[in-house]
């Protein structure tokens, strides 16, 4: 179930545009593993801005550029936060959606989503 959901991402990443409105649309990841890094690279390709990456574990300390291997771009170079401050990031750069690249059951997740519905982040 978990696999056929991931394709199911990868493919909308792939059918949307950001074109469908002039205003730049800005999302957060959380998870920044093998997924999270492909799906964020995808939605970057697509003409998205990444503005906020998360990850459950702080084990990373790199910037997103790095983790991407984006690393000239500066509109990257903000690092990757841990959950603790999810509310005060979303609230400084307001993205408009949140992929969440956790490989995880809705029970683990349900906490993180929540916060995120409750700050009006589409996932």
């Amino acid at each position: 179930m978990v696999l056929r959901l991931r394709y199911f991402v990868l493919l909308f990443l792939c059918m949307i545009s950001p074109s469908i409105s002039e205003q730049e649309i800005r999302f957060c990841s959380i998870g920044m593993g093998t997924y999270g890094i492909s799906t964020a690279k995808i939605a970057i390709q697509k003409g998205f801005k990444m503005v906020a990456a998360f990850t459950r574990n702080s084990k990373h300390t790199k910037t997103a550029g790095e983790l991407l291997g984006m690393e000239d771009d500066a509109s990257l170079a903000f690092t990757v936060s841990g959950m603790r401050k999810l509310e005060k990031i979303i609230d400084e750069t307001r993205p408009h959606f949140c992929i969440d690249a956790t490989n995880s059951t809705l029970e683990s997740v349900f906490s993180h989503l929540y916060r995120l519905i409750s700050k009006k982040v589409h996932i």
